[in-house]
């Protein structure tokens, strides 16, 4: 500046910077999938009327579900932490979110958010899973499972029954059951003693897991109904023998005949034959 007769002097003005705002765009959301899809990655822009500050800084950004790598260049990748028990608690349709806070170089904040999809972790079943009933006489037996999931709200069955083969089973959502055999099943009514039969029936979990429970069926021995011809007449010295033949029937598999076989009577023998068939031969020299 200068006075009236022309005298010139400074005056200086120092100009102080504040910091602008960055503008930071790009992708700044992705998703993983617990178990099968752990990675997913993106790239954020800067701009900033800054000199210098269009950029961020290489860093590793943690998140409540996992961690984001994120270059100079804005660059970013997402690492899932598969191990998370809130990750490994998501079943199938179930999500959570980890939103991660990034800076750049002048710290102006902004989100990445990382949408995390539950998988069907499989159950693991256990408990009693085997029983035995016996034809007749013990028609029901029963047991209790148990169930451990890592998936929340999976850690239990449904209240249904299961029909099998030869009979029941009643599944409670505690895994509790109760088998009833069907005791009118003509497979359980043709086991004989010492015979068996197996009813395998497959129960689910909460999520679908499948587990069998197996059951023993033991056979009782069902009395045999015998008919036919079952009298005969003989005569002293002229009609020594008489015949005829007797029916059976059977449930149990297999008992539907008799053996071939002599019974030796007190006046003379009978011969039997494994279709029923008999001959009665009199002893004429008894006594």
């Amino acid at each position: 500046v200068q006075s009236a007769d022309g005298t010139t002097h400074h005056v200086s003005i120092t100009v102080n910077g504040t910091n602008d705002k960055a503008v930071i765009a790009g992708t700044d959301s992705g998703a993983v999938t617990e178990e099968s899809q752990l990675q997913t990655s993106g790239t954020l822009t800067v701009t900033d009327v800054d000199t210098g500050e269009v950029h961020f800084s290489n860093t590793d950004v943690q998140g409540t579900l996992g961690t984001l790598h994120l270059k100079d260049n804005g660059a970013w990748t997402y690492d899932l932490d598969n191990t998370n028990p809130t990750v490994q608690a998501l079943g199938k349709g179930a999500t959570a979110t980890d939103t991660i806070t990034v800076h750049s170089a002048d710290g102006t904040p902004h989100q990445v958010t990382i949408t995390v999809n539950g998988t069907n972790d499989t159950a693991v079943i256990a408990g009693t899973d085997s029983g035995a009933v016996t034809e007749q006489s013990q028609l029901q037996t029963s047991g209790t499972l148990t169930v451990t999931d890592v998936d929340t709200g999976e850690a239990h069955f449904s209240n249904t029954d299961v029909v099998g083969t030869l009979g029941t089973l009643h599944l409670k959502d505690n895994g509790a059951w109760t088998y009833d055999l069907d005791n009118t099943n003509p497979t359980v009514q043709a086991l004989g003693k010492g015979a068996t039969a197996t009813d395998t029936i497959t129960v689910h979990s909460a999520d679908g897991t499948p587990h069998q429970v197996k059951i023993t069926v033991n056979g009782t021995n069902d009395k045999a109904v015998i008919a036919g011809t079952d009298s005969g007449a003989a005569t002293e010295e002229s009609q020594l023998q008489t015949s005829g033949t007797l029916t059976v029937t059977d449930v149990d598999t297999g008992e539907v005949h008799f053996s071939n076989t002599d019974i030796a009577g007190t006046l003379g023998t009978l011969h039997l034959t494994d279709s029923g068939a008999w001959s009665y031969d009199l002893d004429n020299t008894n006594p």
